[in-house]
Protein backbone atom coordinates (compact mmCIF):
# COMPACT_ATOMS: atom_id res chain seq x y z
CA UNK A 1 0.00 0.00 0.00
CA UNK A 2 1.43 3.21 -0.96
CA UNK A 3 2.01 5.63 1.78
CA UNK A 4 0.17 9.26 1.70
CA UNK A 5 3.26 11.22 2.08
CA UNK A 6 3.61 9.97 -1.76
CA UNK A 7 0.46 10.71 -2.89
CA UNK A 8 1.33 14.58 -1.67
CA UNK A 9 4.66 14.57 -3.00
CA UNK A 10 3.85 13.62 -6.41
CA UNK A 11 0.98 16.53 -6.28
CA UNK A 12 3.58 18.89 -5.30
CA UNK A 13 5.74 17.50 -8.21
CA UNK A 14 2.92 17.84 -10.51
CA UNK A 15 2.12 21.51 -9.41
CA UNK A 16 5.79 22.63 -9.64
CA UNK A 17 5.87 21.04 -13.05
CA UNK A 18 3.30 23.56 -14.08
CA UNK A 19 4.33 26.54 -16.75
CA UNK A 20 6.54 29.10 -14.80
CA UNK A 21 5.07 31.60 -17.00
CA UNK A 22 1.90 31.47 -15.30
CA UNK A 23 1.32 34.48 -13.35
CA UNK A 24 2.49 38.30 -12.89
CA UNK A 25 3.67 39.87 -15.89
CA UNK A 26 7.78 40.50 -16.28
CA UNK A 27 8.30 43.18 -14.77
CA UNK A 28 11.63 45.10 -16.70
CA UNK A 29 13.54 48.56 -15.70
CA UNK A 30 16.08 50.81 -17.35
CA UNK A 31 17.57 53.77 -16.69
CA UNK A 32 15.80 57.32 -16.66
CA UNK A 33 18.68 59.22 -17.62
CA UNK A 34 17.45 57.72 -20.87
CA UNK A 35 19.81 55.87 -23.46
CA UNK A 36 18.72 57.08 -26.86
CA UNK A 37 18.41 56.01 -29.57
CA UNK A 38 17.86 52.94 -27.50
CA UNK A 39 15.37 53.40 -25.22
CA UNK A 40 13.99 56.90 -23.94
CA UNK A 41 10.88 59.27 -23.67
CA UNK A 42 8.53 60.28 -26.62
CA UNK A 43 9.24 63.63 -27.21
CA UNK A 44 5.81 65.30 -28.48
CA UNK A 45 4.95 69.41 -28.89
CA UNK A 46 4.39 69.82 -25.07
CA UNK A 47 7.53 68.17 -24.33
CA UNK A 48 8.59 64.65 -22.71
CA UNK A 49 5.98 62.21 -22.41
CA UNK A 50 7.38 59.81 -19.86
CA UNK A 51 3.63 57.78 -20.07
CA UNK A 52 5.43 56.29 -24.08
CA UNK A 53 9.07 54.80 -24.27
CA UNK A 54 10.67 54.72 -27.19
CA UNK A 55 13.82 53.51 -29.18
CA UNK A 56 15.56 50.39 -30.63
CA UNK A 57 15.66 48.05 -27.07
CA UNK A 58 11.90 49.28 -26.34
CA UNK A 59 10.75 47.71 -29.89
CA UNK A 60 12.81 44.61 -29.17
CA UNK A 61 11.58 44.07 -26.03
CA UNK A 62 7.95 44.51 -27.01
CA UNK A 63 8.35 42.00 -30.25
CA UNK A 64 10.37 39.68 -27.49
CA UNK A 65 7.69 39.05 -25.57
CA UNK A 66 5.37 38.82 -28.22
CA UNK A 67 6.73 35.85 -29.34
CA UNK A 68 7.54 34.32 -25.92
CA UNK A 69 3.37 35.08 -25.00
CA UNK A 70 4.03 37.36 -21.85
CA UNK A 71 2.80 40.56 -21.04
CA UNK A 72 5.14 42.83 -19.12
CA UNK A 73 6.09 46.38 -17.98
CA UNK A 74 8.66 48.69 -18.93
CA UNK A 75 9.75 51.36 -16.67
CA UNK A 76 12.51 53.75 -15.97
CA UNK A 77 13.94 54.64 -12.90
CA UNK A 78 17.44 55.86 -11.22
CA UNK A 79 20.14 52.87 -12.30
CA UNK A 80 21.46 52.15 -9.26
CA UNK A 81 17.63 51.40 -8.05
CA UNK A 82 17.13 49.46 -10.96
CA UNK A 83 19.96 47.15 -11.08
CA UNK A 84 19.47 46.89 -7.23
CA UNK A 85 15.67 45.84 -7.76
CA UNK A 86 16.59 43.35 -9.85
CA UNK A 87 19.72 41.82 -7.96
CA UNK A 88 16.96 41.49 -4.93
CA UNK A 89 14.06 40.75 -6.63
CA UNK A 90 13.68 37.62 -4.82
CA UNK A 91 13.18 40.09 -1.39
CA UNK A 92 11.82 43.24 -3.51
CA UNK A 93 9.28 41.30 -5.84
CA UNK A 94 9.26 44.34 -8.32
CA UNK A 95 11.57 44.29 -11.30
CA UNK A 96 12.70 41.26 -12.61
CA UNK A 97 15.01 42.23 -15.66
CA UNK A 98 17.04 44.82 -16.38
CA UNK A 99 17.43 46.41 -19.72
CA UNK A 100 20.33 47.62 -21.98
CA UNK A 101 23.14 46.68 -19.87
CA UNK A 102 26.60 45.70 -20.50
CA UNK A 103 28.00 42.91 -18.84
CA UNK A 104 31.08 41.72 -16.44
CA UNK A 105 32.48 39.54 -14.16
CA UNK A 106 30.43 41.26 -10.79
CA UNK A 107 27.22 41.70 -12.81
CA UNK A 108 27.41 37.85 -14.19
CA UNK A 109 26.88 36.75 -10.26
CA UNK A 110 23.73 38.40 -9.90
CA UNK A 111 22.00 38.18 -13.17
CA UNK A 112 21.91 35.57 -16.33
CA UNK A 113 22.45 37.82 -19.59
CA UNK A 114 20.60 37.50 -22.23
CA UNK A 115 22.03 36.84 -26.10
CA UNK A 116 22.97 40.09 -27.34
CA UNK A 117 20.71 42.98 -28.18
CA UNK A 118 23.32 45.50 -29.55
CA UNK A 119 26.58 46.61 -29.34
CA UNK A 120 28.15 50.12 -28.92
CA UNK A 121 31.69 51.64 -29.18
CA UNK A 122 33.05 53.86 -27.09
CA UNK A 123 35.60 56.36 -25.94
CA UNK A 124 36.27 59.73 -24.19
CA UNK A 125 35.45 63.36 -24.20
CA UNK A 126 38.23 65.79 -24.01
CA UNK A 127 39.09 69.13 -25.07
CA UNK A 128 42.24 70.56 -26.76
CA UNK A 129 42.91 72.85 -24.03
CA UNK A 130 43.88 69.85 -21.84
CA UNK A 131 45.12 68.13 -24.55
CA UNK A 132 46.68 69.98 -27.73
CA UNK A 133 47.64 66.93 -29.48
CA UNK A 134 44.75 64.92 -28.37
CA UNK A 135 45.11 62.13 -24.79
CA UNK A 136 46.50 59.61 -26.99
CA UNK A 137 45.81 56.62 -25.20
CA UNK A 138 48.01 53.96 -26.82
CA UNK A 139 47.27 52.03 -23.95
CA UNK A 140 44.36 51.74 -21.71
CA UNK A 141 46.35 51.71 -18.65
CA UNK A 142 47.69 55.33 -19.52
CA UNK A 143 43.70 56.31 -18.44
CA UNK A 144 44.70 55.61 -14.50
CA UNK A 145 47.15 58.52 -15.25
CA UNK A 146 44.03 61.16 -15.29
CA UNK A 147 41.02 62.60 -13.63
CA UNK A 148 38.38 60.92 -15.19
CA UNK A 149 34.73 60.81 -14.79
CA UNK A 150 31.49 58.55 -15.74
CA UNK A 151 28.34 58.48 -15.06
CA UNK A 152 27.08 56.63 -11.95
CA UNK A 153 26.97 52.89 -11.91
CA UNK A 154 27.80 53.03 -14.94
CA UNK A 155 30.03 49.63 -16.28
CA UNK A 156 33.82 50.77 -17.22
CA UNK A 157 35.16 47.67 -16.94
CA UNK A 158 36.28 47.88 -20.56
CA UNK A 159 38.20 50.49 -20.00
CA UNK A 160 40.47 48.01 -17.81
CA UNK A 161 39.36 50.30 -14.48
CA UNK A 162 38.06 49.66 -11.14
CA UNK A 163 35.26 52.27 -9.90
CA UNK A 164 37.69 53.65 -7.49
CA UNK A 165 39.88 55.06 -10.27
CA UNK A 166 37.22 57.21 -11.85
CA UNK A 167 34.66 60.35 -10.29
CA UNK A 168 31.22 58.64 -10.80
CA UNK A 169 29.07 61.51 -8.78
CA UNK A 170 27.51 62.37 -12.13
CA UNK A 171 23.93 61.50 -13.01
CA UNK A 172 24.33 61.68 -16.81
CA UNK A 173 26.28 62.29 -20.03
CA UNK A 174 25.65 65.71 -20.36
CA UNK A 175 27.21 66.64 -16.67
CA UNK A 176 30.20 64.51 -17.80
CA UNK A 177 30.55 66.35 -21.30
CA UNK A 178 30.43 69.53 -18.72
CA UNK A 179 32.95 68.88 -16.32
CA UNK A 180 34.97 68.27 -19.13
CA UNK A 181 34.79 71.39 -20.70
CA UNK A 182 35.21 73.40 -17.69
CA UNK A 183 38.15 71.45 -16.86
CA UNK A 184 36.89 69.80 -13.55
CA UNK A 185 38.06 66.35 -15.22
CA UNK A 186 41.00 65.48 -17.48
CA UNK A 187 38.76 62.50 -19.61
CA UNK A 188 34.94 61.78 -19.98
CA UNK A 189 34.59 58.02 -20.18
CA UNK A 190 31.40 57.82 -22.84
CA UNK A 191 29.43 55.54 -25.48
CA UNK A 192 29.66 57.92 -28.11
CA UNK A 193 26.66 56.81 -29.80
CA UNK A 194 24.36 57.20 -26.45
CA UNK A 195 25.95 60.80 -26.49
CA UNK A 196 24.65 61.77 -29.83
CA UNK A 197 21.63 60.30 -29.21
CA UNK A 198 20.70 62.35 -26.06
CA UNK A 199 21.88 65.67 -27.59
CA UNK A 200 19.14 65.10 -30.43
CA UNK A 201 16.62 63.93 -28.66
CA UNK A 202 17.26 66.64 -25.98
CA UNK A 203 18.06 69.41 -28.05
CA UNK A 204 21.34 70.16 -27.13
CA UNK A 205 24.97 69.95 -28.33
CA UNK A 206 27.84 68.28 -27.11
CA UNK A 207 29.79 71.73 -26.09
CA UNK A 208 32.25 72.96 -28.84
CA UNK A 209 35.52 72.86 -27.07
CA UNK A 210 34.41 69.18 -26.32
CA UNK A 211 36.40 66.49 -28.94
CA UNK A 212 34.66 62.62 -29.00
CA UNK A 213 37.01 59.99 -29.55
CA UNK A 214 36.61 56.61 -29.86
CA UNK A 215 39.11 54.15 -28.42
CA UNK A 216 40.38 51.38 -30.78
CA UNK A 217 41.80 49.66 -27.74
CA UNK A 218 38.01 48.85 -26.50
CA UNK A 219 36.22 46.37 -29.14
CA UNK A 220 32.68 47.33 -29.26
CA UNK A 221 30.22 46.53 -26.02
CA UNK A 222 27.52 44.45 -26.26
CA UNK A 223 23.97 45.35 -24.76
CA UNK A 224 21.85 42.51 -22.84
CA UNK A 225 18.51 42.17 -21.18
CA UNK A 226 19.85 41.11 -17.85
CA UNK A 227 17.26 38.74 -15.51
CA UNK A 228 18.03 38.34 -11.86
CA UNK A 229 19.00 35.15 -10.68
CA UNK A 230 17.20 35.15 -7.73
CA UNK A 231 14.05 35.07 -9.36
CA UNK A 232 12.65 31.67 -9.18
CA UNK A 233 11.54 31.09 -13.54
CA UNK A 234 15.21 33.05 -14.46
CA UNK A 235 16.69 30.03 -16.07
CA UNK A 236 13.19 29.53 -18.12
CA UNK A 237 12.70 33.57 -18.98
CA UNK A 238 16.66 33.14 -19.89
CA UNK A 239 16.01 30.33 -22.45
CA UNK A 240 12.67 31.58 -23.78
CA UNK A 241 14.37 35.02 -24.49
CA UNK A 242 17.59 33.93 -26.27
CA UNK A 243 15.33 31.56 -28.34
CA UNK A 244 13.11 34.60 -29.03
CA UNK A 245 16.03 37.16 -29.67
CA UNK A 246 17.89 34.46 -32.01
CA UNK A 247 14.53 33.92 -33.92
CA UNK A 248 13.78 38.17 -33.83
CA UNK A 249 17.53 38.00 -35.49
CA UNK A 250 17.64 35.54 -38.06
CA UNK A 251 14.48 36.40 -39.64
CA UNK A 252 15.69 40.05 -39.81
CA UNK A 253 13.43 41.97 -37.33
CA UNK A 254 15.83 42.57 -35.16
CA UNK A 255 18.09 44.50 -37.81
CA UNK A 256 15.30 46.31 -39.18
CA UNK A 257 14.29 47.87 -35.90
CA UNK A 258 18.07 48.46 -34.88
CA UNK A 259 18.82 50.13 -37.93
CA UNK A 260 15.45 52.12 -38.24
CA UNK A 261 16.83 53.79 -34.90
CA UNK A 262 20.40 54.00 -35.14
CA UNK A 263 20.71 55.20 -38.49
CA UNK A 264 20.94 58.66 -38.20
CA UNK A 265 22.97 58.26 -34.97
CA UNK A 266 26.81 57.32 -36.38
Amino acid sequence: MRHPFWKCFCLLVVLAAKPVFAGDPVAICDDQAEWPPYTYYARTADGIDKTRIQGATAELVAAIFDRIGLKYSYDLLPWNRCMYQVANFADLGRYEIVANASYNKERAKLYYASTPLYQTRYGVAFTLARFPNGPKIDRLEKLRKFHLCAPSGYNIAMYDLTPAQVSSSNRSYREILNRVSHARCDLGLVSIGVVRGLAQIEDWSVPENVILEPLRQIKPITFHLLISRTSPRAQQLSVSINEAIIDLQQDGTAGRILEAHTRIQY
